[in-house]
């Protein structure tokens, strides 16, 4: 009687995880956005975006903190504004510039912390930079799901 007790109560949550699942639907796709991400002047001008981020035409620095973690790493972490014509997103970045032969490269995570924008209500991804060709700047591409 147990045992018959176990599977019924284990089919029902395999139905109801099945059932959410499916009624989730599928992930949003993956867009991007990006910055040439001025360390001269505000806002930094977005170069190129595709799907809610379209609209975007530059980003503001709220904030922005930087803490050395090893010999040859910086991290740092902030937020920042998303200028949209449909409405503004806030995110919060954490990302790791890396010195090796001279150049850096950043890498690091962003999740969006509020938004006017009725596309964008949530969603996280990655954030990558480049220095490479840019003085006094560094190219960062916005990448991830919102939603």
């Amino acid at each position: 009687m147990k045992r018959s007790a176990a599977i019924v109560v284990t089919l029902l949550s395999t139905t109801a995880v099945g059932a959410s699942a499916a009624e989730a639907g599928a992930l949003p796709p993956k867009t991007s956005f990006t910055v040439v991400t001025s360390f001269v002047t505000q806002p930094s001008q977005i170069i190129e975006a595709d799907g809610p981020w379209a609209d975007c035409t530059g980003v503001a620095d709220l904030s922005n903190y930087a803490n050395q973690v090893a010999p040859r790493t910086v991290r740092f972490s902030g937020e920042k504004q998303v200028l949209c014509a449909s409405g503004d997103v806030v995110i919060h970045y954490d990302a790791d510039l890396t010195f090796e032969n001279r150049k850096g490269r950043t890498f690091g995570t962003w999740v969006v912390v509020s938004s006017t924008n009725p596309n964008i209500q949530g969603g996280s991804g990655t954030v990558q930079g480049d220095p490479t060709g840019c003085a006094d700047c560094i190219v960062d591409t916005f990448t991830g799901r919102v939603y």
